[in-house]
């Protein structure tokens, strides 16, 4: 069997439990993976999310190690296997594998769970199953330094375990940046992630912003693999006004033109304000970090793509609505209706003169009921 080359990292960023919509599996595969996938399917919900977070995360360590696929059932009978699952567990109690703020509870939720999915196919074919179990405290810290005797590859582990940040408020969340790795390299993404650090701390909640990365990202691995000629990326390019304009009017076309291919739907009024509103703060992101780090120059003549600031007001909006052309936006905060596209002098005389007829129209209004009621009052008297 070959080994998995480095190159073909599985697409995903392991983050409590939650991976990447394009994560493919490449160690585990063949008649092995459609076994585990079906066993998967038959457990209880409860226990169902687990067991496939250990899946997910005994792919990545499969793939951490460079172990060779494993197609067959027969290669679940082995010495070799029973082996590879101690190892696993080590894996899962150390820090080299899995983020320190992991609580003991969720590494040993994890292994039991793994090992009873382990039980469950065993009951369809024959497996060599290492019982978690009989370990020991001091077999267990044995496992443990017997990973991380195994000197795993620190840019490998980040790439696998994806680039942590905490916000002001001690919110951790996992950066993406799968492809910005691949396009731009370690140093520049170890200096992302130095430059993100430094502007999480500057909020209080910053998964926002984790999206905006995101969503960079997603960008980077699209525009690279676009068969459309056109410069390649690297670092180097990011210091060039001309080029960085150019890939940010890419970025924004491809952020509100791209909805619908990659969902399949066409764009809701809604949508398309929560697009403008994150294509708003991808602008921030930028300036905040990747041009104040350094790691880009702003666009030529400083000017950036900012999309419509239009689409953040829903066309049903309370307060607010739209005259048949779809362009004038009237507000109806105020009691006299005016239009957005009069001059200052025009929308003075005209408020003036409409408050005037409304105010005649509340006097008369206010006359015909004091009238009325008098002429009550009179009858009632006599």
């Amino acid at each position: 069997m070959s080994r998995v080359s480095p190159k073909s990292f599985p697409q995903g960023i392991i983050t409590k439990g939650h991976t990447d919509k394009n994560f493919q599996f490449l160690v585990l595969s063949g008649n092995v993976l459609l076994l585990i996938q079906s066993h998967l399917a038959n457990l209880p919900p409860s226990q169902r999310r687990s067991a496939n977070r250990a899946v997910f995360y005994f792919e990545c360590f499969l793939w951490l190690i460079n172990h060779p696929p494993i197609t067959s059932t027969l290669d679940l009978r082995t010495n070799a296997f029973l082996s590879i699952q101690r190892l696993f567990y080590g894996a899962l109690y150390s820090n080299c594998f899995l983020a320190a703020e992991v609580k003991y509870s969720g590494r040993q939720r994890l292994v039991r769970y793994f090992f009873k999915l382990l039980a469950e196919l065993s009951k369809s074919s024959p497996i060599n199953i290492f019982v978690y179990s009989d370990l020991t405290d001091s077999q267990v810290r044995e496992c443990i330094a017997q990973f991380e005797a195994i000197g795993i590859d620190p840019v490998r582990a980040a790439k696998l375990m994806g680039w942590q940040v905490a916000d002001r408020s001690a919110n951790s969340f996992r950066l993406k940046m799968g492809a910005i790795f691949d396009v731009f390299g370690p140093d520049f993404t170890m200096e992302l992630h130095q430059e993100s650090k430094k502007h999480a701390l500057a909020h209080s909640h910053y998964s926002n912003y984790a999206n905006v990365v995101s969503r960079f990202d997603d960008f980077l691995r699209w525009y690279d693999d676009d068969p459309i000629d056109r410069p390649s990326l690297n670092a180097h390019v990011l210091q060039d006004p001309v080029f960085v304009y150019q890939l940010f009017w890419s970025f924004q076309r491809w952020h509100f033109e791209g909805y619908s291919e990659r969902s399949q739907t066409q764009p809701t009024e809604r949508v398309l304000a929560n697009l403008q509103r994150q294509w708003i703060r991808i602008i921030c992101w930028a300036k905040s970090v990747l041009v104040s780090g350094g790691l880009m120059c702003s666009p030529l003549g400083d000017v950036w793509p900012e999309g419509s600031k239009k689409l953040t007001r829903f066309l049903h909006e309370v307060g607010h609505h739209r005259y048949a052309d779809g362009e004038s936006l009237v507000s109806q905060k105020l009691l006299t209706q005016i239009p957005l596209s009069v001059t200052d002098k025009e929308a003075t005389e005209l408020l003036f003169r409409q408050i005037e007829d409304d105010f005649n129209k509340v006097v008369r209004w206010a006359r015909r009921e004091i009238d009325h009621i008098a002429h009550r009052l009179n009858v009632c008297i006599c």
